[in-house]
């Protein structure tokens, strides 16, 4: 890992000024100093995994498909005709709200039944 090579070389720095004639309060000012950054990279690391984290934990139950139909209070996607939700939450892949207007035949959605309805869309963007 990048971050730990980084850390063994700010480690290795503070040795050698050790040795030399490098007052201590200098000394201790920068070795708080990299602890300081070393924590903050971990923690802007840590929450990135989190988040992606628990981006796959929340789409694991979604199902994917092309959206071969669509009127007002059904959806065919990938030839299956769906019911939708009275609150049906549509959004992009980003997490923008987006409305059943936005679909199109050919958009591709990731989408979650429940009790045989779609209760929640997202719309995959064309790139």
């Amino acid at each position: 890992m990048m971050w730990m090579q980084a850390f063994q070389n700010a480690v290795g720095l503070v040795s050698r000024w050790s040795q030399q004639a490098l007052p201590r309060r200098c000394m201790w000012r920068l070795v708080f100093a990299l602890v300081l950054g070393f924590g903050a990279s971990t923690a802007q690391y840590v929450e990135a995994e989190s988040a992606n984290r628990s981006h796959q934990e929340a789409t694991a139950t979604f199902l994917s498909g092309v959206v071969t139909a669509k009127s007002a209070r059904i959806l065919q996607i990938n030839n299956k005709n769906y019911g939708l939700h009275n609150e049906i939450r549509v959004q992009d892949e980003e997490g923008r709200i987006r409305s059943l207007n936005d679909l199109s035949r050919g958009s591709q959605v990731q989408f979650h039944v429940k009790r045989e309805k779609i209760d929640q869309l997202i719309l995959i963007l064309a790139r």
